[in-house]
């Protein structure tokens, strides 16, 4: 598992983004690293949480996180 997190000041407050995230067998990680993100969004001073993901990961979090909404949809085009 692995991933790579950043503090970023927005309008609303600091958030704590993550960047990517990726890794095997996640049933196995997945709540430990929650809780050590929790941890690091007091110790930094962020209320948020913020990273982009594909839709998959919705189901993720609506099992693993409260208060989870969209905020964008990323577009890709060829030219």
């Amino acid at each position: 598992m692995g991933a790579v997190l950043q503090f970023q000041k927005w309008s609303k407050g600091p958030v704590l983004r993550c960047l990517i995230i990726g890794g095997d067998q996640m049933a196995a990680w997945l709540p430990d690293w929650i809780a050590a993100v929790r941890n690091m969004m007091r110790e930094g001073g962020a209320t948020r949480f913020v990273f982009d993901g594909r839709d998959g990961w919705s189901e993720v979090l609506r099992r693993s996180l409260e208060h989870t909404r969209k905020l964008r949809t990323t577009y890709e085009v060829e030219i």
